[in-house]
C-alpha cells in the first residue's frame, strides 16, 4: 500500500493491517527457522555418511591387507593363540621378540577409530599415556603404551 492509501484508513483497518503484517512476519520467521533446521540436519547427515564411508573404506583396506598377509605367510596377521607363556625370549631372536611385544600378543583393530577409542578409555582408566598405532608387521592397529623416541 502507498502512504496516501494508508493515511485514509480508519483505526480498525490500520489495526487489521498491522495484525496481518505481524502474522506474516511470524510465519516467515518460522519458515526461516525451519529451513535453517533442515539445512543443519542435512549437513549433519552428510557428515555422518562421509564418516561412515571413510570407516568402510578403511575396513576394506584393512581386509585387503589381511588377505595379502594370509596369502603371503599362510596365517592370520595377529595370532590370537600367542600368549605370554609362548613368548619368545630375547635370545631366541630379536625380531621374534619384537614381533611378540609389538604385535602377536595384542588385539588387532581393523580401524584406527576403534583403536583410538579404546586407547582413550584405557588412558583415562589407568592414568598412563596409551596410544593407538598402525603396526608395521600386520598393518592393523594396536593399542599400547607411548614409546619415547630419542633423537641423536
Amino acid at each position: 500500500m502507498k502512504r496516501k492509501e494508508v493515511a485514509e484508513l480508519d483505526n480498525d483497518s490500520l489495526k487489521q493491517l498491522l495484525d496481518s503484517s505481524k502474522e506474516e512476519v511470524v510465519y516467515y520467521k518460522k519458515t526461516l527457522n525451519d529451513i535453517k533446521k533442515a539445512r543443519q540436519i542435512q549437513a549433519e547427515a552428510q557428515q555422518s555418511v562421509q564418516t561412515k564411508l571413510l570407516s568402510l573404506h578403511s575396513a576394506i583396506q584393512n581386509a585387503k591387507a589381511e588377505l595379502e598377509f594370509r596369502e603371503k605367510f599362510g596365517r592370520a596377521s595377529c595370532d590370537p593363540e600367542a600368549t605370554e607363556s609362548s613368548a619368545p625370549t630375547i635370545n631366541s631372536g630379536v625380531m621374534d621378540y619384537i614381533a611378540h611385544r609389538m604385535c602377536n600378543r595384542k588385539h588387532a583393530f581393523l580401524s584406527a577409530f576403534g583403536a583410538t577409542e579404546v586407547a582413550k578409555r584405557m588412558s583415562q582408566e589407568t592414568g598412563e599415556k596409551i596410544e593407538a598405532y598402525r603396526c608395521p608387521l600386520c598393518l592393523h592397529f594396536h593399542v599400547g603404551h607411548s614409546v619415547k623416541v630419542s633423537k641423536g
